[in-house]
């Protein structure tokens, strides 16, 4: 699958609008909105990078930017599109856990994804082994879950997080766990968790697979794994108490995970600039949103919509793109570049990458925005979060703009972050992010994260609010 850099741009530029049904919507600009709606349907299947899926919303987010009148920016003069390599994992089999007691009894399955799902960046498994609760999983002098317990061989079922004679949160993480399950000799491991960290579908990219293979398990369906007269919850309270409670559960788990690792596939990040400065200017704004998301998940199939996470970021961006292209009295000081990004779901790597390529150096950025889960149908506010060095002269101008817009917002500050921002913020770039507002109840990293819970016309003010920021900002 290589770039799809003149031919493709070609295409775009002779149609206003493309649709994913080979439909065009010509002399007219699609809402934010209808873009959001667009990114959520089953033809992206979630927008994973590097599946065809991310890369079909590549090409449709390029043929918005081109229909608005942006100039390519990508990695060919006729490219909207900045190629990167990521290893996406895929399921591409059955999904099956199960176990049966070791002295003979029936079978107890347990249903993939109402009760258990794979670890973010597990390895594919095909085992069956003795089944031993380990407590917390934890080998520490204060807190020793392995003293006495050979588990060589052995699927280890632990729960998430720490006692309370731990106070080193870095030794109860996940990882450190499995590291030591590995060095054990364990088979494979079952982190415990609530039922929302189990909900949460989390993707993941094959670059550093866990060393074991993971299970994510809500606890409801682990008391099966205790003792006559016990449950998970007088363990635990045991185990908070009284210090270690491992045992062998005298159970066989049967465990397949259908993964499939793909090296090196194409992610594209999609970038246009707004020519608005003088001549020959080297300054600019950076305006993004991350496009892609968790992707698809099988047997049976299923998709992530990513409504809110990031389709309404990725709205709003091209949506303040094309008013500022559509002004033609458009005239600032510094070019205004709009970039939507690949692979943030897998560690920001599609803003990292790009910044790392230098098609633009650090010192001709004067500020960046991002926009990440904005529009929810929620009544909360815009959370308007600015990096810290620049809180005091920011501040102000944006509480104005928001106001002069009747827009309600709540101003915070930013050290570092977890979107596409923090890239930024890295190196020094004046940033604003902007979130919120979020739907009640939020369907964060779940199949449940729907057009419905959107507001048009919270998309719409946004657009506005980022378009009127943008030249604020480019004047200053």
């Amino acid at each position: 699958m290589g770039p799809p850099d003149a031919e493709v741009v070609d295409y775009y530029l002779h149609h206003d609008a493309l649709n994913h049904d080979g439909s065009y919507s010509p002399h007219r600009r699609p809402t934010s909105d209808e873009i959001m709606r667009e990114l959520s349907t089953p033809h992206y299947t979630g927008r994973k990078s590097g599946t065809p899926g991310g890369t079909a919303a590549a090409l449709y987010i390029a043929g918005l930017l081109a229909s608005c009148g942006l100039e390519p920016m990508g990695d060919t003069a006729n490219s909207y599109l900045h190629a990167f390599n990521v290893t996406p994992i895929v399921h591409d089999g059955p999904m099956t856990m199960s176990v049966t007691p070791s002295a003979g009894g029936a079978k107890i399955p347990f249903s993939y994804r109402k009760h258990w799902r794979p670890g973010r960046l597990t390895p594919k498994a095909d085992l069956s082994a003795p089944l031993i609760f380990l407590g917390y999983g934890l080998n520490e002098t204060k807190h020793d879950d392995y003293k006495g317990m050979a588990v060589d061989g052995a699927v280890l079922v632990a729960l998430r997080g720490c006692p309370p004679s731990i106070t080193d949160e870095k030794v109860c993480n996940d990882i450190a766990k499995l590291d030591k399950a590995k060095a054990n000799q364990a088979k494979a491991f079952i982190l415990l968790a609530d039922d929302g960290s189990v909900n949460i579908w989390g993707g993941g990219q094959g670059d550093n697979l866990y060393v074991l293979p993971v299970v994510v398990m809500k606890r409801g369906p682990a008391e099966a794994f205790m003792p006559p007269g016990s449950t998970l919850a007088s363990v635990q309270t045991k185990l908070d108490t009284q210090g270690p409670q491992s045992f062998k559960t005298g159970l066989t788990l049967k465990l397949l995970m259908s993964r499939k690792v793909v090296k090196d596939a194409l992610a594209y990040n999609v970038v246009a600039r707004l020519r608005s400065g003088p001549v020959g200017t080297k300054s600019h704004i950076v305006s993004g949103a991350h496009y892609d998301h968790l992707g698809f998940d099988m047997p049976p199939f299923m998709y992530f919509p990513g409504s809110l996470d990031n389709a309404s970021g990725t709205a709003v961006v091209i949506d303040a793109a094309c008013r500022l292209a559509a002004d033609p009295k458009l005239k600032l000081k510094r070019d205004l570049v709009f970039a939507l990004w690949a692979a943030e779901e897998d560690g920001l790597i599609g803003s990292r990458t790009w910044l790392e390529a230098a098609k633009l150096k650090p010192a001709e950025i004067a500020y960046s925005f991002n926009l990440d889960m904005v529009g929810g149908t929620g009544p909360g506010p815009v959370f308007v979060d600015i990096s810290q060095p620049d809180q005091t002269t920011l501040e102000p101008p944006l509480k104005k703009l928001a106001a002069d817009l009747k827009l309600l917002v709540q101003i915070d500050t930013i050290n570092s972050g977890n979107s596409d921002h923090a890239n930024f913020v890295q190196r020094k770039i004046s940033t604003v992010y902007l979130r919120g507002p979020y739907p009640a109840p939020l369907h964060y990293h779940t199949a449940a994260d729907v057009p419905a819970q959107m507001s048009a016309s919270k998309l719409d003010e946004l657009g506005v609010f980022l378009a009127t920021s943008i030249k604020a900002f480019a004047d200053r």
